[in-house]
């Protein structure tokens, strides 16, 4: 698209009509059907000097014109095409990142992935490889029924027979403490959940 500032009657309104060729189009990005397109940023007044640009063939022969423009109006035809082609190229660039959001959807939550690590020391040892972050995991919420459902606790009971370190000494810790805050909430159906579950993980680990 080849836009002016301003434009001089007569010789000047002219020259620019011939600078607009498929030719020139093609070389900065634009052809024919992307010109409709940007005729809204225009003003009113400079949509006059613009001539509806045929197709872009190859090979069509470049018209005079460009010698006609003064140094001021060859600048301001520059920050016009600059302008349109930095507008162009975040389009492209959103455009790529909604489909690169579609194409790769979100991988398995952590919750998942432990239970999956689990399954795994379980049923598949020689795969298996042991993971800090999902060892972590499981003993974060080995007291939480939602979070390990029954079927997997029993499994989780038999993974904590060989650990080994500070993960042993702090879910000793962290099931005692549950066990004592049971004792002042008898009635709290989630809390009584907790403390029996702390209270088998005591005696298989101390």
């Amino acid at each position: 698209m080849f836009l002016l500032g301003c434009v001089r009657p007569g010789r000047r309104q002219q020259s620019l009509s011939r600078l607009i060729t498929p030719k020139r189009l093609s070389r900065h990005g634009l052809c024919k059907n992307s010109t409709n397109s940007r005729l809204a940023l225009l003003p009113e007044n400079s949509t006059n000097s613009i001539l509806e640009p045929p197709s872009c063939p190859e090979g069509t022969a470049e018209l005079e014109g460009l010698e006609d423009l003064s140094p001021e109006e060859k600048r301001v035809l520059e920050r016009k095409l600059k302008k349109v082609r930095k507008k162009e190229e975040k389009k492209r660039l959103k455009e790529e990142g909604m489909t690169l959001q579609k194409t790769n959807p979100p991988g398995p939550s952590a919750e998942q992935q432990a239970l999956d690590y689990l399954t795994c020391w379980a049923e598949n040892r020689s795969q298996w490889k042991f993971q800090k972050t999902r060892q972590t995991w499981l003993l974060q919420h080995i007291f939480d029924s939602e979070k390990i459902p029954d079927e997997k606790y029993s499994v989780l009971l038999q993974y904590l027979e060989g650990l080994r370190g500070s993960g042993r000494d702090t879910t000793v810790q962290k099931a005692l403490s549950l066990v004592e805050e049971s004792g002042k909430a008898a009635e709290d159906i989630v809390v009584q959940q907790r403390a029996h579950r702390a209270r088998e993980v005591i005696q298989l680990l101390s």
